[in-house]
């Protein structure tokens, strides 16, 4: 039972607490329940230099991934009215471009709807500070349409590209931009009045300033654009939000004007796709979530200086919207456990998981590292995911899984069902897939996938490669200068030293180059392009360093020291190069 008598003193002690401790400046609330508005509340500041404080009617808060449900929406209003099919090939629409038949299944909507179409994802190149290298969809499909990495339909792999992809598809088959459509069909009739994917110059001075918390100071982030903006451009009040949510949660309906046919938002409310069939997972646009015995379908959002959530319980005709002008997506997300616990709790003894027995050598199957499968693999993002993977481990009965924060602990998980696991401490789920030999290929956790890896694409192994390589090359420098070795008119010495040199200046200042905290989210550096260049160059070095090896095996000048040296030498220089093009950083990869 709800209550909600005391809900807008519960809200006021979790913002305010929150608020302080994570340094949010700002932030803003509504909840809906029953097609009534029951609390809507602005925290703190929009601005802080010109102390402009949020207000619920006003203030504009950047949405990022919470346009993909009215890209979503708009999907369905055109298949309902027979302009699109969800189960038809997008090529079949697609004019500009079309997208490569690499596997027998093609992609339908609907695996656009899901995130299940099996694109690659990336985010170079993603934004821009600049909005005259905004280009249409079209054109900027054709030419960065991400590489098919898998059949659709296999898993869910999160895609900012194929939700822009589905909005290009609005464009496409509505004959009308994506911006237009939707300001037609879905702001006009919900009366969303401060809402845009575009800022208009009437609501500039109404959006809110990101910041981030650096060094006991807020630093205002300049607003960039995003150059899928069915992906991520939304802006929106809190109150024309809660317009939207209202008409999900009356199965398309607000104030007697239909945007879906009941039908329609009934299936786009259902489950559409999931990793597992215990497991929660994709709607037409929402994700889903069980907690506390209470289905969600919900939806997140971050973008530079900005994090949202919109959160349903269809079953109790309940919503809320979050959003704070800070990068805290943490702050969103406990709200909504703390809100679920506070007004939908349920016993602990619910949480207590009923093992399977004899479970400890089955446990030895699961063990090792994972990444996730939304990580690019063909970019020299690839990278990241050296950083990224996580290590599964067990004891005598459980799995111990590392938390997704830095201050959260590992976490055991007992196997329940066959390929089934729960949390110890609380209801979530995680399943494992097997392969046709019997080996364990994927962790689903939630609506994420992680890919099981071979012992030698796991970090400990590319590490050991790596520090192998530097030791080399750093013990090449030191024989060489720090010692006063190197011969400057012995060709092979000047070969091995360059190589050397030049693989450390490459690995030092790739790593300080690559710190940014926005990554290559508005393209590559200069910086990064002329360092790509440096392992071109070694690489060809390392093919002359080969041959003065083996002619140096040959050469009675040469001392059993100088052959061991050289040819050690010879199989960092290989290995490294090997490594380098394992990760995307041999050549120019973006």
């Amino acid at each position: 039972m709800f209550f909600y008598q005391d809900l807008e003193s519960f809200v006021n002690k979790y913002f305010s607490e929150q608020m302080l401790q994570l340094n949010i400046p700002g932030a803003v609330f509504v909840l809906v329940k029953d097609g009534k508005l029951l609390l809507s509340k602005g925290y703190g500041f929009a601005n802080l230099d010109k102390k402009i404080v949020v207000t619920p009617e006003r203030t504009l808060f950047r949405l990022g991934s919470i346009s993909k449900l009215l890209t979503a929406t708009a999907i369905m209003q055109l298949a309902e009215v027979g302009k699109l099919n969800l189960f038809e090939d997008i090529n079949t629409y697609l004019k500009e471009f079309q997208i490569p038949a690499k596997y027998s299944q093609p992609i339908t909507v609907a695996n656009l709807l899901t995130h299940t179409a099996g694109f690659e994802e990336h985010s170079i190149g993603l934004e821009t500070l600049n909005p005259s290298e905004l280009i249409p969809l079209g054109k900027y499909f054709a030419n960065r349409i991400p590489p098919r990495v898998m059949p659709p339909g296999k898993t869910i792999s999160y895609s900012n590209h194929g939700m822009g992809l589905a909005g290009y598809l609005v464009e496409v088959v509505a004959g009308m931009p994506f911006e237009q459509y939707v300001q037609e069909n879905i702001f006009q009739p919900l009366e969303m009045y401060h809402s845009s994917f575009e800022i208009p110059a009437h609501l500039a001075d109404d959006l809110a300033v990101g910041y981030e918390y650096e060094s006991d100071n807020y630093q205002a982030v300049p607003f960039s654009y995003i150059k899928i903006p069915p992906g991520g451009s939304l802006n929106a009040t809190v109150t024309d939000i809660s317009h939207f949510i209202m008409a999900h949660l009356q199965n398309g309906c607000y104030k007697n004007r239909q945007i879906l046919y009941q039908t329609t938002a009934l299936e786009m409310h259902q489950q559409q796709f999931t990793n597992d069939p215990r497991l929660p997972g994709f709607t037409y646009g929402f994700y889903e979530d069980y907690k506390n015995n209470q289905r969600v379908i919900q939806h997140g959002g971050t973008v530079r200086g900005f994090a949202s959530l919109l959160f349903l319980l269809p079953e109790q005709d309940l919503g809320f919207f979050i959003a704070v002008n800070s990068l805290e997506f943490k702050f969103v997300a406990d709200f909504a456990n703390q809100f679920l616990d506070k007004y939908y709790p349920v016993p602990k003894s619910c949480f207590v998981p009923q093992r399977l027995p004899n479970c400890e050598q089955r446990l030895q199957d699961f063990i090792g590292y994972y990444r996730n499968q939304g990580n690019s693999q063909f970019t020299i993002q690839k990278i990241s995911t050296l950083f990224s993977q996580i290590r599964v481990a067990a004891n005598e009965d459980s799995l111990l899984i590392p938390g997704f924060s830095q201050d959260e602990e590992s976490h055991q998980w007992v196997e329940v069902e066959p390929l089934l696991f729960q949390r110890i401490d609380d209801d979530r789920l995680l399943a494992c897939r097997k392969d046709d030999q019997g080996s364990i290929t994927y962790l689903f956790m939630g609506i994420s996938t992680f890919e099981k890896l071979h012992w030698y694409e796991s970090s400990p192994f590319h590490f050991v490669i790596l520090a192998f390589c530097v030791l080399i090359f750093l013990g090449s420098c030191i024989i060489f200068l720090g010692l006063g070795m190197v011969n400057i008119s012995q060709s092979p010495d000047l070969l091995s030293l360059a190589i050397a040199s030049l693989n450390l200046i490459f690995i030092i200042s790739f790593v300080l180059a690559s710190s940014h905290p926005n990554g290559l989210t508005y393209g590559v550096p200069t910086i990064i392009i002329i360092l790509l260049t440096i392992p071109i160059i070694t690489a060809a070095l390392t093919l002359g360093l080969i041959m003065f090896t083996l002619l140096g095996w040959n050469s009675q000048n040469w001392t059993l020291w100088q052959r061991l040296d050289y040819s050690l030498m010879s199989i960092a220089s290989i290995t490294f190069t090997f490594w380098l093009r394992y990760w995307n950083l041999l050549g120019f990869k973006f």
